[in-house]
């Protein structure tokens, strides 16, 4: 419990922000773009296109498909975005550090 309470003091000190979500127009093809964000957990919050793919820290990673509701775990310093042009078509993403908090689907 000491430890959740110094967490917390730090959280409520430096404002620190443990989630950020961010919606990604899809409109404009992206091949490998660079994103700098840093976290231990993405989640796709919604996704109406037909394609999304992400790469986590490096290039030349393996890219793993996102959908809708679909959760990724693994630390990163940064994130490749690959898709392709999606008019009117969007992304909201979450991205955080798992350890603070959890967003999970059971449908």
């Amino acid at each position: 419990m000491d430890d959740l309470k110094e967490r917390l003091s730090e959280i409520k000190k430096f404002g620190t922000k443990t989630y950020q979500v961010i919606d990604l127009a899809l409109d404009t093809a992206r091949a490998n773009e660079e994103f700098q964000i840093q976290g231990s957990y993405l989640y796709a919050l919604s996704f109406d296109g037909t394609d999304l793919n992400i790469r986590l820290n490096s290039i030349s990673n393996d890219l793993i498909p996102l959908r809708s509701h679909r959760s990724v775990s693994g630390i990163f310093h940064r994130i490749f975005l690959t898709h392709t042009a999606q008019a009117g078509k969007i992304a909201k993403l979450l991205f955080g550090v798992k350890t603070e908090f959890s967003v999970e689907d059971w449908s």
